[in-house]
């Protein structure tokens, strides 16, 4: 097989085929508590005493609709929470998230529910790139009302939270809050800089000895280089559309040009 690591290095911990290995793992149950806990700030004792793991298929009603999988879905009794952890392709990932978070909030409510009865739903974005320009680790979004400026929330039983990834390289590791040293172990691949992080953190130490597990796993290295494949592949085929589409507006624009006697070689490439 490929060797597709370098020396004192694991497979990226957001990466689809680790993340899911490493959240959905009974015995990693508390890092995962922990993150949901950082994140919501729901009591971490509440959130690990009732978590279960669900299934993260969006439960399509219609057999002719777009079928969706979600990196992880948990529920906490009458909260559901949807896990995603995006990297690259930032438009695509928050279409993407925002057509799955209204799909899981909308399917916990299920045939014959009351709807005095409310259900909570939370997705938390784990992105390796800015959607907000701030310097905040967490940003929380809400649904509030903009006519009057005042930003008034209109429900607490939909929520949306995103970790910028990029904002933990403005901190020094002998500088991180516990709560920054759980996430950042969710941002770094060198072995040596997880141990440091994960200090004498028993759940941290757990963690990062299952990542280096994971990362010596012959059918998981297998997962993760076709994950990579069909990246590069759909990174491609992107590229390759946005240039056909500019090539026909281009077109189009001469076309127009011509008609109106005006010079094409005005058109730049």
């Amino acid at each position: 097989m490929k060797k597709i690591l370098e020396p004192g290095k694991v497979l990226k911990p957001t990466s689809d085929v680790v993340f899911k290995n490493l959240m959905k793992n009974e015995k990693n149950k508390d890092f995962l508590a922990r993150i949901i806990s950082i994140v919501t700030k729901l009591d971490y004792d509440y959130v690990l005493n009732n978590i279960v793991i669900s299934d993260t298929d969006t439960l399509e009603s219609n057999i002719g609709n777009h079928h969706n999988t979600g990196d992880l879905v948990v529920n906490i009794e009458n909260t559901k929470i949807n896990i995603e952890a995006s990297r690259n392709n930032i438009e695509i990932n928050k279409r993407k998230n925002e057509i799955m978070a209204h799909k899981y909030a909308s399917n916990s409510y299920k045939k014959g529910d009351l709807y005095n009865i409310g259900h909570i739903f939370y997705q938390i974005c784990i992105e390796n790139y800015d959607v907000f320009n701030n310097d905040f680790l967490i940003t929380e979004v809400n649904l509030v009302e903009v006519t009057t400026g005042n930003y008034e929330v209109e429900t607490e039983e939909f929520k949306k939270f995103h970790i910028n990834l990029n904002n933990l390289n403005k901190l020094c590791y002998n500088e991180l809050t516990e709560e920054e040293r759980y996430i950042m172990l969710l941002a770094t691949d060198d072995i040596t800089n997880l141990k440091e992080i994960a200090g004498e953190n028993d759940i941290m130490k757990k963690i990062v000895n299952d990542l280096i597990d994971l990362s010596n796993d012959s059918d998981i290295i297998s997962a993760y280089e076709k994950e990579k494949i069909e990246q590069y592949a759909f990174e491609v085929a992107l590229k390759e559309k946005e240039k056909k589409g500019k090539k026909e507006e281009k077109i189009e624009i001469a076309k127009n040009m011509l008609l109106k006697n005006i010079d094409i070689n005005t058109i730049s490439e």
